[in-house]
């Protein structure tokens, strides 16, 4: 049973192996908690992409090539190609 609700959450929830309750409250808020620490990851990492393409185009804008872009803003030579013929 408990090896069963961390593999239906998809959930590292720790059960102590002795106890022979699990308190539900405290599953839901680790699933809660998890979610949110997942969540915060997935924006900061848009955040950050986010940040690149409006830093390479201020860059285009001022004449830098689209190697030094790349280079600066850690973005492909592509992805910058792309941002640019927008």
């Amino acid at each position: 049973m408990k090896n069963m609700l961390c593999a239906m959450t998809n959930t590292k929830f720790k059960i102590d192996d002795h106890s022979e309750v699990v308190n539900m409250c405290e599953a839901i808020q680790g699933l809660i908690n998890d979610g949110i620490a997942e969540g915060i990851v997935k924006g900061e990492a848009k955040g950050i992409q986010s940040e690149k393409r409006e830093t390479a185009l201020r860059l285009s804008k001022m004449g830098l090539s689209i190697k030094q872009i790349a280079q600066a803003t850690e973005l492909s030579e592509d992805d910058v190609l792309k941002l640019i013929q927008k």
